[in-house]
C-alpha cells in the first residue's frame, strides 16, 4: 500500500509481483494498479506458486497482462518482459516517458 503513494509507482512501465505479499496480497495490487488512471498504461505480470487453479484466471481477469507458475521458466519470463517493453517502447516513440521496471515481492 506504501509503494502505490509513491511518484515513481505511476510512472512504471512494467510492474513484476507475486501474488503473496506482505501487506495486501496481488489480487488486491493489481486491482489497485487497474483502478487508477495513472496507471493505465502499465503492464502486470505475476509470478506465483498460489496452488489455487483459479489463482491464474482471476489474475488475469483483474487485468494482469501475464502469469508465470512457480517454478518457471526464466527464458520465458524474460520473452514475455521483452515483449511488454517492446510495446511500451514502441508507445514511448510516440511521445510517452521513458521504460521504468519494478519488481514487487
Amino acid at each position: 500500500v506504501q509503494t502505490c503513494a509513491l511518484p515513481i509507482y505511476w510512472s512504471l512501465s512494467i510492474l513484476v509481483t507475486d501474488l503473496h505479499l506482505p501487506h495486501m496480497d496481488g489480487f488486491e495490487l493489481i486491482a489497485r494498479v487497474r483502478s487508477d488512471s495513472r496507471a493505465a498504461d502499465m503492464s502486470i505480470v505475476v509470478i506465483s506458486g498460489d496452488p489455487d487453479p483459479g489463482a491464474e484466471h482471476r489474475a488475469l481477469h483483474l487485468g494482469a497482462d501475464a502469469y508465470f507458475c512457480k517454478p518457471y521458466s526464466t527464458t520465458m519470463l524474460c520473452q514475455q518482459v521483452e515483449r511488454l517493453l517492446n510495446l511500451h517502447a514502441h508507445a514511448a516513440s510516440a511521445g510517452a516517458a521513458g521504460l521504468r521496471l519494478a519488481l514487487s515481492t
